[in-house]
């Protein structure tokens, strides 16, 4: 979650749709409901932090989305940028959400990357 743009939200009253986050914003988002929950002294629920994270955070989400379902279109999200990056574009333009922003673009998910990582590991270990 970019500060600034946070606040530029803020500024303007405006929200950002939760649909429309880029991956990574949406990964961040559980850290945020983690670091809003009080559990040593406090009666917090998660949904009481989630919703605190996205009302300081201005995002805009389905009233009543429940941690559960949020975690359920971050998986159906991740999954579906996994398959293709040009799908997760075509449906971000669907929800005029404009082309998407995410600069790693598609999920690799080849064999190969394992190989690659055991190479990297064995030139940094000399």
């Amino acid at each position: 979650m970019n500060r600034e743009k946070v606040i530029e939200r803020r500024n303007a009253g405006t929200k950002a749709a939760l649909a429309c986050l880029r991956r990574g914003d949406l990964l961040r988002l559980p850290y945020e409901v983690r670091d809003r929950l009080v559990i040593t002294h406090g009666k917090s629920t998660v949904q009481e932090a989630l919703d605190r994270a996205l009302d300081d955070l201005r995002v805009d989400a389905p009233e009543g989305l429940t941690f559960a379902e949020f975690l359920d279109a971050l998986i159906a999200r991740l999954e579906r940028d996994a398959k293709a990056g040009a799908e997760s574009d075509a449906r971000n333009e669907e929800k005029d959400c404009g082309k998407s922003q995410d600069k790693f673009g598609a999920l690799g998910l080849s064999a190969s990357w394992f190989s690659r990582f055991a190479q990297l590991l064995r030139e940094v270990e000399g």
